[in-house]
């Protein structure tokens, strides 16, 4: 998967990590509820700032999303997602790593503002950050730095 990542792609991401640590304030933002007429709501729902849109963009146009995980069955991941203890971010492999950001992209399918929550809590920031660190160590596409297990 990161193996198709290009020079420019590898540059983007480390743009997108810098960008989002000096980044200050919500990722993104929320439209309350609204009234339709005396007896029902319309539905509040979250929107994205300008780089969550563009890191969520960079997941898809990149296919660094996961396809055919069952995230919804990923007891494991919900547990570093969502645990007490916040996961030892260095030690995550590529796939946990890659596991991670497919679960909390796709979650948000099904749960409002679980993708905003991810950022505003340094969640998808830090797993952006951990996937440098398996970047090519020339600076090249197709090679892997470190060892993915």
């Amino acid at each position: 998967m990161l193996a198709a990542l290009t020079s420019e792609d590898w540059a983007q991401l480390r743009s997108l990590v810098d960008r989002m640590n000096a980044h200050s304030g919500s990722f993104g933002g929320w439209v309350a509820p609204e009234p339709i007429d005396e007896n029902s709501f319309s539905m509040g729902y979250s929107t994205m700032g300008p780089l969550l849109e563009e890191s969520f963009n960079f997941i898809y146009d990149r296919k660094l999303i996961l396809l055919g995980f069952a995230w919804m069955d990923w007891h494991a991941g919900d547990l570093l997602v969502n645990g007490e203890t916040p996961p030892e971010w260095s030690a995550l492999s590529l796939e946990v790593t890659l596991g991670m950001i497919t679960a909390i992209t796709r979650s948000d399918r099904f749960c409002e503002g679980a993708l905003l929550k991810a950022f505003d809590d340094g969640t998808m920031p830090k797993l952006f950050a951990r996937l440098l660190d398996f970047a090519p160590s020339d600076g090249t596409s197709g090679t892997t730095a470190r060892s993915c297990t």
